[in-house]
C-alpha cells in the first residue's frame, strides 16, 4: 500500500449514510436525499474501505488484491467511484479533482 500522506484522504460521510453488506453487494441509503443506492462487488470493496478513509491509491491496491484486474483497470474503476461518489456527494474531505484525473465510464455505484 501507498505510504503517500500528501495524496487526498477520502471518506464516506458516515452521518449521513448508512450502509449494509449483503453478499459482495451493498445497500446504502443517503439520509439527505433519502436515495437507495446499490453497488456491484468492486464498489463494495471500494466502500468498505471508504467507511474508515482511504487514499486513492489505497483503494486501487485494495480492489488488486480482491481482484485478478490489472493495475489501469483498476485505477480506472477507483476514478469513476470516486466521481460518482463526489457527485452524490456521499464523501467527506472532496478533492476528486486531484484524485479521479479525466477518466470516462459508467458509475460504479
Amino acid at each position: 500500500m501507498s505510504k503517500d500522506t500528501s495524496e487526498p484522504r477520502f471518506q464516506l460521510r458516515s452521518n449521513d449514510v448508512v450502509w449494509r453488506r449483503f453478499g459482495d453487494q451493498a445497500i446504502a441509503l443517503d439520509l439527505r436525499s433519502s436515495r437507495y443506492l446499490e453497488t456491484n462487488a468492486t464498489a463494495t470493496v471500494l466502500w468498505r474501505e471508504l467507511e474508515h478513509g482511504a487514499t486513492r491509491a489505497q483503494l486501487i491496491d485494495a480492489l488488486l488484491a480482491e481482484f485478478e484486474v490489472s493495475p489501469e483497470r483498476a485505477q480506472a474503476d477507483v476514478d469513476r467511484f470516486l466521481r460518482e461518489c463526489s457527485r452524490r456527494g456521499l464523501l467527506l474531505g472532496e478533492d476528486s479533482s486531484s484524485a479521479t484525473g479525466d477518466a470516462a465510464g459508467p458509475p460504479t455505484v
